[in-house]
């Protein structure tokens, strides 16, 4: 390591630190680092080091003859050593261009003006994820997206542009190669940012990266929708009958989108969020005239398709059908009830989601952690949860979410 360590790069590193303390520190205040705040203390430290560390020396003292900076030297046994240097603030423009660090406020600028296109975005999400982003740039702050460079804001620019263009599902590695020319330069360099942003502003309910990506139409990982039970369908003009099929089927985006659904022989529609559940239920199908469909990974792009179908067909039969959905007792679960009533189902009723079933699984539940905890108080203010109350009443002074169980 000793050997990459050349006085051009220790040069710029010290002064770096120096630059970034100046920055942070109160007006007027000393501007030092010492040693430790080095990425070479342990070569400094060493003791073997000895020509590395004396390299450290005559860059320091050329700093020190140029007025850049000030050395505070301690006297040991064997030799002076570093104890503090000083930021001379009155060559701070002289630093800031012999160390090509940008000053704060430019760099801000800058971010700021790549980001302006987004304040005409389409969707009022990011347009107001642009404002508070601006409101912090203007304050010397970022809006925290891991990495805060002009490179990645221009990229997650393309990237916000670009997902309002896509009007069906593509992978990862295609979007990549659609919007940067490469298939791989969205996982090495945007994944991280852009998924933090879409994080930080959904107000969906996602658990997992892959959910959150799927809704926006890109795929990390092809999925299988799952149903079982009684339901007649065509594909490519060929028939079916779901029921024949032990433990039901799993089709890919492209089955669900050549399916046809023909008749709905079940009294209802049983949408499940645990797979265990999901078997359990599909191996009561000889005595239940039910229609089960496995919901893990919503909103994954399949499964969306295949339930706006079952919907369609509904409707257009002014089926009596009742559909409901069977999923954990927590934060998630309500959540994802809540969105599958209010964009599919509009009549769609819970299932063992209640505040009895509820209390006798608060044994085998997960202790529930604060930030879930400000999750439910969250929608115990919001209007559209009262008709939860109760549950939700419970489960904040439990302090325990349950999954579904297998009846």
């Amino acid at each position: 390591m000793s050997q990459t360590l050349t006085k051009d790069l220790i040069k710029q590193q010290v002064l770096t630190l120096l630059i970034t303390k100046y920055e942070n520190s109160p007006n007027g205040a000393p501007t030092f680092v010492t040693i430790s705040d080095t990425p070479w203390v342990d070569i400094y430290n060493g003791g073997k080091a000895h020509a590395a560390r004396e390299r450290i020396h005559v860059v320091l003292r050329e700093l020190e003859a140029t007025g850049l900076t000030d050395v505070l030297w301690v006297s040991t046994q064997d030799e002076f050593q570093v104890s503090k240097v000083y930021l001379n603030l009155k060559k701070i423009e002289l630093a800031y261009e012999e160390s090509g660090v940008m000053r704060r406020n430019t760099e801000m600028g800058i971010l700021q003006n790549i980001l302006l296109p987004l304040s005409e975005h389409p969707w009022s999400f990011v347009q107001t994820w642009r404002d508070r982003a601006n409101t912090l740039l203007s304050h010397g702050k970022t809006p925290g997206l891991g990495r805060d460079n002009a490179d990645t804001y221009s990229d997650i620019v393309k990237a916000l542009e670009a997902l309002t263009t896509i009007s069906a599902p593509m992978t990862v590695e295609q979007f990549s190669q659609y919007v940067y020319g490469s298939v791989q330069y969205f996982e090495h360099h945007l994944r991280l940012p852009l998924v933090k942003l879409l994080q930080d502003t959904s107000l969906e309910p996602y658990q997992t990266e892959q959910e959150l990506l799927d809704s926006y139409n890109l795929i990390t990982r092809p999925e299988l929708a799952l149903f079982a039970g009684h339901l007649h369908f065509a594909i490519n003009s060929v028939a079916y009958n779901l029921y024949l099929f032990p433990q039901g089927i799993g089709l890919p985006l492209a089955g669900v989108t050549a399916l046809e659904v023909t008749h709905i022989q079940a009294k209802r529609i049983l949408m499940v969020e645990s797979i265990a559940t999901y078997y359990s239920l599909v191996e009561q199908l000889q005595t239940q005239r039910d229609l089960i469909v496995y919901t893990g990974g919503y909103p994954h792009y399949g499964l969306r398709a295949l339930l706006k179908k079952l919907l369609v067909h509904t409707s257009a039969t002014n089926s009596l059908l009742e559909v409901y959905y069977y999923g954990s007792i927590s934060y998630y679960g309500i959540r994802i009830f809540e969105h599958l009533r209010q964009t599919l189902f509009p009549t769609l009723k819970p299932y063992g989601m209640d505040t009895a079933t509820y209390e006798a699984q608060i044994p085998h539940g997960d202790t529930m952690c604060e930030k879930e905890a400000t999750q439910l108080d969250y929608l115990m203010q919001d209007h559209n949860y009262e008709h939860w109350q109760p549950l939700l009443i419970a489960m904040l002074r439990n302090r325990v979410q349950a999954k579904n169980s297998c009846p």
